[in-house]
């Protein structure tokens, strides 16, 4: 995980780097370091025009990966608040969108 904090923090940090990171951990099993990668991308999407284009399948699978999480740990507090941050998120960043308001007040509302 050190060297995906590495790649992140870098000035010129390229997204496509952290993305096959998240490719390959997810192929060979390893949730964890999709996970975290996925996280890394989403960080670098404030800055990245290319990333928040991507956004919506970014936090698709982003998303997807936590729920996975949840299910496999008796802890779960740390992965629903991050599950919590990631919906708020996407919310903020999709809120302008025509329809989208409505959908997501519909869907995250208890």
């Amino acid at each position: 995980m050190n060297c995906l904090t590495v790649i992140s923090q870098h000035p010129e940090s390229d997204h496509r780097l952290l993305y096959t990171c998240a490719l390959d951990a997810q192929e060979i099993g390893n949730k964890k370091i999709a996970l975290k990668s996925l996280q890394y991308i989403l960080g670098l999407a404030e800055n990245s025009p290319d990333v928040a284009s991507k956004l919506p399948v970014i936090l698709r699978s982003t998303i997807r990966l936590t729920m996975t999480e949840i299910e496999n740990t008796r802890d779960a507090r740390s992965h629903v608040e991050n599950l919590c941050n990631l919906y708020d998120r996407g919310k903020h960043r999709f809120s302008g969108v025509s329809g989208w308001d409505r959908k997501a007040n519909m869907t995250l509302q208890p």
